[in-house]
């Protein structure tokens, strides 16, 4: 709604539909998604493709290289005769190494780490736990509803505030 507002059109200006969503390379996440755009743009032919292949799309000229590294991580290349190879993208549960989730869960993991060889909080872990709102490691323990997958991502600003600071 907001793009279409941007451009100044309305729905039934839309003649055609390519969304590059993040997620939509599991078959099962671009039917839905296919079909939820669908039921909103009746009778408009419709794309799902990734975010990387709407990215190196956009890229232009080949050979081409795109990297995503934000909540997740992947990278997407062309090759100078087309070929296109792929990495990453797998989600947090199957290793997104360079993402914000991958990065604050080995946060946690140096910060603890640091605390349990020298008894005494790093300035990454004071970072951190403020970040969680928590006074102590202890209050993150197993099935915590703070630490499910999506708390991990929010830890990175923790991270970099950290690292400026020479941590």
């Amino acid at each position: 709604d907001k793009a279409m507002t941007g451009a100044g059109i309305d729905r039934a200006g839309v003649l055609a539909l390519c969304a590059g969503i993040a997620g939509t390379g599991i078959p099962e996440a671009n039917h839905k998604m296919h079909g939820e755009l669908a039921r909103v743009f009746p009778g408009v032919p419709i794309k799902v493709c990734t975010d990387l292949d709407i990215a190196l799309a956009a890229a232009g000229e080949r050979p081409a290289i795109v990297l995503i590294a934000g909540t997740g991580s992947a990278a997407v290349g062309c090759g100078i005769n087309g070929e296109i190879r792929r990495t990453g993208g797998l989600g947090p549960k199957l290793g997104d190494e360079g993402s914000a989730g991958h990065i604050g869960k080995q946060a946690i993991a140096a910060a603890r780490l640091h605390r349990e060889r020298t008894g005494e909080e790093a300035p990454l872990g004071k970072q951190l736990l403020a970040q969680l709102e928590v006074m102590d490691w202890g209050e993150l323990g197993h099935g915590s509803a703070r630490m499910d997958e999506a708390a991990y991502p929010r830890l990175f600003p923790a991270v970099a505030k950290a690292a400026d600071a020479g941590d």
